[in-house]
């Protein structure tokens, strides 16, 4: 069924946005983790998000334009959309199939919903990449990611022209590695360089997501879940309690929940004897489940092997029109009305069929 966003909890509390924070974004039943954890980093700037929409309220009827950068036309799209969001039955109450609000605030789940539109439909969101998604959010024009191969992380850069001129240009089709275009550095770092060099940029300046690419067991028994793309929110030069010198990442599984259990997470004992450390980074400890952990910097390496980095400095979000009127909503191409959602990847929940 379908049920308009505001309804699908206290409606005299609904609100657009309140706190934009990455904790807002949660995953639902469609594979786009790519999408979810790049929302959440441009969750951290405030700004980028806000300057989206055409508003910053619920308005009355419903309606919302959201810009969305195409890099096949080097512009930005207005896109027009409404409230109403496809849901399951759960215990008699509506359930979103995909991203879930947190509390009252609506932004997360509408900008998604904007995100399928853009593409012709949620199917398409299934599998893809972050570069794709900060892109189109913030419309930059070259980007940075990172392969580790035999312990060194190369450096790959996308080229800006990736995809003006095609004539199937990433609208229309699923975004992943196979859609871009890359000049490679053939030297590597190792991942202390590495770090150094993301520490420069900082996560203020720059969005970055990070994933395993892959099998990795070790990861997996800690609560890292592969071929799946996480936040990466912070990036930390610290100190122990005794001086010892401390590299952190602090990374969030865009569930919502399924966190690292390894050194520095929510429940390790390292936090205990490090109250000074504690206090200034202020994790959440145990039973405070909302995606978010710390590691250090060896775990990180060894759980991760791909990593997106994008400039927002430079980037060219416009403030989008104040109202829908006199803006054409895009229509789907023949033939992707009706598209089916099916995967059985971990992060997705049974077959469903949505009608756009």
């Amino acid at each position: 069924m379908w049920v308009r966003a505001r309804m699908l909890g206290d409606a005299s509390e609904a609100v657009l946005f309140d706190q934009i924070r990455p904790q807002d974004v949660k995953q639902g039943s469609v594979g786009d983790c790519w999408l979810m954890a790049a929302i959440a980093v441009v969750a951290g700037h405030p700004e980028l998000i806000k300057k989206l929409f055409n508003t910053n309220h619920l308005t009355e009827d419903g309606k919302y334009v959201v810009s969305m950068y195409d890099a096949g036309t080097h512009s930005w799209t207005p896109l027009v959309i409404d409230e109403f969001i496809p849901c399951k039955l759960q215990n008699g109450k509506p359930v979103p199939l995909f991203a879930k609000p947190m509390g009252e605030e609506l932004w997360a789940v509408l900008l998604e919903k904007a995100f399928g539109k853009f593409v012709y439909s949620w199917g398409k969101l299934e599998g893809g990449d972050a570069w794709y998604a900060f892109q189109v959010m913030t419309g930059f024009k070259t980007c940075v990611a990172y392969t580790m191969r035999k312990n060194k992380w190369k450096k790959k850069t996308l080229k800006e022209d990736w995809a003006h001129g095609k004539t199937e240009n990433a609208r229309g089709r699923k975004i992943n590695y196979k859609c871009f275009n890359y000049d490679y550095e053939q030297s590597g770092q190792d991942v202390n360089e590495l770090f150094e060099e993301l520490h420069r940029l900082g996560t203020k300046d720059y969005l970055m997501s990070c994933s395993w690419e892959g099998a990795n067991a070790e990861a997996k028994a800690k609560g890292i879940v592969v071929w799946h793309a996480y936040s990466l929110l912070e990036v930390i030069e610290e100190v122990r309690d005794d001086g010892t010198p401390q590299r952190l990442m602090q990374v969030r599984n865009p569930w919502g929940y399924h966190e690292w259990k390894g050194d520095w997470g929510d429940s390790s004992e390292l936090w205990r004897q490090n109250p000074q450390l504690h206090e200034r980074l202020k994790p959440k400890m145990a039973g405070g489940n909302d995606g978010k952990a710390f590691m250090s910097l060896e775990d990180w390496g060894i759980s991760f092997n791909a990593l997106t980095v994008c400039p927002t400095i430079g980037s060219h979000v416009p403030v989008a029109p104040a109202t829908g009127e006199g803006t054409a909503e895009d229509e789907a191409p023949e033939g992707t009305s009706r598209q089916f959602i099916d995967s059985d990847d971990e992060a997705d929940g049974p077959k469903t069929w949505i009608q756009w």
